[in-house]
C-alpha cells in the first residue's frame, strides 16, 4: 500500500490473505581454555549465550481485511538454536585445575493475533504461534597433575518462550469455514539436519520407535568432569537445566463465527471453531563426574532438570462466539525429562563420591470459557489433559 490509509483496507478476491513471520536465529559457540606448566597450570573455559527475539505476525489497529473467496492466514514461526561447547583443561607436574562453564537461554515471544481489526474470509481463518527451539550444550573438564588435580564444570539452560495465538481487542472475525487458533511449543530432534538426512528420518524414526529415551528435546546437555592425580584429585560437575514456557491460545473480548456469511449469518454446519494449545518440551541431560588418584580421590555431582509451563486455551472477556460446526478448546502438555547422573572415583587409599540429582515437572494445564456467550450448533468441548513423563 502506498499509505497508512490504504493499509486499513486490504482486499483480495481470488488467493486469500497469508502473512506468515518466520524466525530461525542461531548462534554456534566454540570457547577452549588450556594450560600446561612443570609446576603449577590452570585452565578455563566459558560460553555465554542467549538469543531473545519478537516474533510477530498480526492483523492489528482497526484493520479491515477482506477474503472473499480465500482463506486468512496469520502465522508467527520460531526455531531458534544454541550449539555450545565449552572445554578447560590443564596439565601439571605438581598442581593442575581445569574447568569449564556454559551458560545458554532463549527467551522468545512468538504471538499471531488479530487485535481491534474486522477479518471476513470465504474459507478458514486460521491464527498460529509455533515455536521449536533447542540448546545443544557440552561442558567438559579435565585436569592432570603429579600432587593435585582439580576439575570444575558446570553449565546452566534456559528455555523460557511466550507462544499466543489470539483473537483480541474488540475484533470481529467471520469465516464461512472454520476458525483455527493453534499455539505449539513442540521439541525439535536432538539430531541437526546435518547429521541425520531427511531421507534417512523414516528408518531411523522406525529403528528407535518405541525407545523409552525421545530424541526430541528442547534442551541436550552433557557434562564431563575429570581429575587425575598421582597423590590428589578432586572432581565437582554441577548442571542446572530449566524450559519454562507459556502457551496460550484464546478469544478475548470479541466476536467470532464459523460457517458464516460476510454478515454474519450461518450458512455452513461444518463451519468449526477450533483452539489448540499444545506443549511438548523436553529436556535429555547426563552429567558424569570421575576422579582418580594414588591417595585421596573425590568426586561431586549434582543435576536438577525441571519444566514448569502454563498451556491455556481460553474464551474470555465478553466474547461472542458462534459455529456453525463444533466448538472445541484443548490444552494439552506432552513434556518430559529424560536425565542421567554418574559419580566415580578411584584412590589406592581414599575415594569418596557423591551424587546429587533432581527431576521436576509443575505444570498447569487450563481449557475454559470465562464470562463470555458460546452457541455452538454441534457439540461443545473443553479439554485439559496433563500427560508429563519423567525417566
Amino acid at each position: 500500500p502506498a499509505s497508512d490509509d490504504a493499509l486499513m483496507g486490504i482486499n483480495s478476491n481470488i488467493l486469500g490473505i497469508d502473512l506468515p513471520t518466520e524466525n530461525s536465529g542461531q548462534i554456534l559457540t566454540l570457547v577452549v581454555g588450556g594450560a600446561g606448566s612443570g609446576k603449577v597450570a590452570a585452565g578455563f573455559g566459558v560460553s555465554v549465550n542467549n538469543v531473545d527475539n519478537s516474533i510477530v505476525a498480526s492483523i492489528a489497529n482497526g484493520s479491515d481485511v477482506h477474503a472473499a473467496v480465500g482463506g486468512v492466514s496469520v502465522t508467527a514461526t520460531d526455531a531458534s538454536v544454541i550449539d555450545a561447547l565449552a572445554f578447560g583443561g590443564a596439565g601439571a607436574g605438581k598442581v593442575a585445575g581445569g574447568g569449564a562453564i556454559a551458560v545458554n537461554t532463549i527467551t522468545n515471544d512468538i504471538r499471531a493475533e488479530i487485535s481491534g481489526s474486522k477479518v471476513v474470509a470465504g474459507a478458514d481463518v486460521a491464527v498460529t504461534a509455533l515455536s521449536s527451539s533447542i540448546i545443544r550444550t557440552l561442558g567438559m573438564g579435565v585436569s592432570g597433575a603429579g600432587n593435585v588435580a582439580v576439575s570444575v564444570s558446570g553449565i546452566g539452560n534456559g528455555v523460557s518462550n511466550s507462544v499466543t495465538a489470539s483473537v483480541n481487542g474488540g475484533s470481529t472475525v467471520y469465516a464461512v469455514g472454520d476458525v483455527l487458533l493453534t499455539a505449539s511449543d513442540v521439541a525439535p530432534s536432538v539430531l541437526p539436519s546435518w547429521m541425520l538426512p531427511a531421507e534417512m528420518d523414516a528408518d531411523f524414526n522406525d529403528a528407535v520407535d518405541g525407545s523409552p529415551i525421545d530424541l526430541d528435546a528442547n534442551i541436550l546437555a552433557l557434562q564431563l568432569s575429570i581429575a587425575g592425580s598421582g597423590k590428589v584429585a578432586v572432581g565437582v560437575s554441577l548442571m542446572g537445566n530449566v524450559v519454562a514456557n507459556t502457551v496460550t491460545t484464546e478469544i478475548d473480548g470479541s466476536v467470532v463465527t464459523a460457517g458464516a456469511n460476510t454478515a454474519g449469518t450461518i450458512v455452513n454446519g461444518d463451519g468449526d471453531v477450533v483452539l489448540e494449545s499444545l506443549s511438548d518440551a523436553g529436556i535429555l541431560a547426563a552429567t558424569v563426574g570421575v576422579a582418580g588418584a594414588g591417595n585421596v580421590a573425590i568426586n561431586a555431582s549434582g543435576f536438577g532438570n525441571v519444566i514448569t509451563n502454563d498451556t491455556h486455551a481460553d474464551v474470555k472477556g465478553g466474547s461472542n462466539v458462534t459455529s456453525g460446526g463444533l466448538t472445541d478448546l484443548t490444552a494439552t502438555d506432552l513434556s518430559q525429562i529424560r536425565s542421567i547422573g554418574i559419580g566415580i572415583a578411584a584412590s589406592g587409599s581414599v575415594a569418596a563420591s557423591v551424587l546429587v540429582g533432581a527431576k521436576v515437572i509443575t505444570n498447569y494445564v487450563k481449557s475454559r470459557i470465562a464470562g463470555s456467550r458460546v452457541d455452538s450448533r454441534s457439540t461443545l468441548d473443553l479439554t485439559a489433559s496433563n500427560d508429563a513423563d519423567i525417566l
